[in-house]
């Protein structure tokens, strides 16, 4: 029985945007990945981002489906991610 689709990433040599300077630059953000949520088919529940200075984050997404998160760390250039999408009949790419 196939339940979902979950996609795990270690990303290492990250570049973080100057974004991520400022709690302004959440804003910016927020409205970034809401929007791709959105255009992918995915309906955002909820969200929590949290601003570590200088720019690292950890983001925390409810989606109907599942959930998206996503922590860095910006001395080491590096961050994970966390995506399960549990409507797999579904393109969400």
């Amino acid at each position: 029985m196939k339940t979902g689709i979950h996609l795990i990433g270690d990303l290492y040599g990250c570049r973080f945007s100057s974004m991520l300077k400022s709690k302004r630059g959440i804003g910016e953000l927020k409205k970034m990945v809401s929007q791709k949520i959105k255009n992918v088919g995915l309906k955002e529940l909820g969200n929590c981002y949290y601003y570590f200075k200088p720019y690292a984050i950890t983001v925390t997404i409810c989606i109907s489906e599942s959930h998206i998160s996503f922590h860095s760390w910006a001395k080491e250039r590096y961050a994970t991610l966390d995506v399960f999408v549990c409507n797999y009949k579904n393109n969400n790419t």
